[in-house]
């Protein structure tokens, strides 16, 4: 069965370009240009388009998954964070009664 594809007139598409998933099966995806970028890319024939574009994507996707990660680990730490915090404060606000007291004396005598 042939699906007929509508294809933007001002538009190339590039290439297909196949990734590995979990099972091993390969995904692939169209990546569109402008006849600009397309005849930019030509003058650069030893450039692996389709390989530069999968290693973005590739690299990128780490990226957010490990800033995900991140976030995960930030947010269950948030308690003790609070709790060290709130510690401080309380160091402070300590530090600063006897700072007064010790101050009140020293005039007083």
């Amino acid at each position: 069965m042939t699906e007929m594809w509508h294809i933007p007139i001002d538009l190339n598409i590039l290439t297909f370009i196949r990734f590995l998933t979990v099972g091993g099966a390969m995904v692939s995806i169209t990546v569109s240009v402008t006849p600009e970028i397309r005849e930019l890319m030509q003058r650069f024939p030893e450039m692996n388009w389709s390989g530069f574009v999968k290693k973005a994507i590739s690299e990128k996707a780490q990226e957010l998954a490990w800033r995900e990660e991140m976030f995960k680990r930030l947010k269950g730490e948030e308690e003790i964070d609070n709790w060290a915090v709130e510690l401080q404060r309380k160091i402070r606000k300590g530090r600063y009664a006897t700072l007064k007291k010790e101050m009140e004396e020293g005039k007083r005598k």
